[in-house]
């Protein structure tokens, strides 16, 4: 707890006008913790029990507020996402959750039952899962109660627009933690949000991506490139090399795209290849990010 409020601190200082997505909302600040009393009273009314590294937090550290996103939910507010005003349950909480990381189309489809809902069926694909935020709209964070996956944070979409993210984190605090690293490490999370891409800084990104060779975990890596609001020259030279040297063409439309966003010399060349290609968005983008009157004619 101590650990986790002295990171706190210092994301409140790293980030003083509340500049980071839905920081102005929690402005770095927590809640009186709950008591014990609250927790138990609130598990009973609910018929479950909260896993416990979440448990501990809202009694150890903060009942609510600063969090990812629009920040963390209290027990109170809780009380109200879960029950309308007559008491009756919004969420199926005590039931054992349907969804899984990375599930098939079909079995999505079958969770979501979108032909059920268009027949006025109830349908909730988000059983045993507790919303502990907002992430704004309908875009929730939620966590996983019960099953294999309990304990473990799940963001999803009230309207079922598409499949639930399971982050890569087991646990709460760890996901918790990760978050506050990065806004004190100044990482950005415009570009995806945080938690959808993989932790880590440059150094670490660019040895993932030397003992890959899988095309889907080479652009997931760089991908994850663009929480960086810089990218060092070590891993500039890394990705330019390994550019030339990729075969794959979606990836190196991948890395052709990021080196053009970080300013690296020498992405020209690829506009009339990435054409050539297709590959009008990464085209543009290098359009975009050289800035030269020569290269936008």
């Amino acid at each position: 707890a101590k650990r986790i409020l002295k990171l706190l601190e210092q994301a409140r200082a790293k980030d003083p006008d509340f500049a980071r997505f839905g920081a102005y909302s929690h402005k770095y600040k927590l809640s009186p913790p709950a008591s014990e009393e609250t927790i138990r009273e609130f598990e009973q009314q609910q018929g479950i029990r909260l896993p416990e590294e979440y448990r501990d937090f809202l009694m150890l550290v903060g009942n609510g507020g600063a969090g990812p996103y629009y920040g963390l939910y209290g027990v109170e507010t809780l009380k109200k996402e879960l029950c309308d005003s007559r008491g009756s349950r919004l969420y199926p909480v005590r039931e054992e959750p349907v969804i899984y990381p990375k599930m098939s189309d079909e079995d999505w489809d079958r969770a979501a039952d979108p032909q059920g809902r268009r027949e006025g069926k109830e349908v909730h694909p988000y059983a045993g899962v507790l919303p502990i935020g907002s992430q704004g709209c309908t875009l929730m964070t939620g966590l996983v109660l019960t099953g294999d996956y309990r304990g473990q944070v799940v963001y999803y979409d009230e309207d079922y627009c598409g499949q639930p993210f399971f982050v890569r984190e087991k646990g709460f605090l760890k996901w918790y933690e990760r978050w506050l690293r990065e806004v004190i490490a100044g990482y950005s999370d415009e570009e995806m949000g945080f938690g959808l891409y993989l932790d880590g800084n440059p150094g670490q990104l660019m040895e993932l991506y030397e003992q890959t060779e899988d095309p889907e975990e080479k652009t997931e890596i760089i991908e994850s490139c663009y929480k960086f609001v810089s990218l060092p020259g070590k891993q500039k030279t890394f990705f330019k090399k390994a550019c030339a040297q990729e075969t794959d063409v979606q990836v190196r439309m991948k890395l052709i795209k990021l080196l053009a966003h970080f300013h690296v010399p020498g992405m020209t060349k690829e506009l009339e290849k990435l054409w050539e290609w297709g590959a009008y968005a990464e085209a543009v983008s290098i359009i975009n990010y050289e800035g030269t009157w020569e290269v936008k004619e």
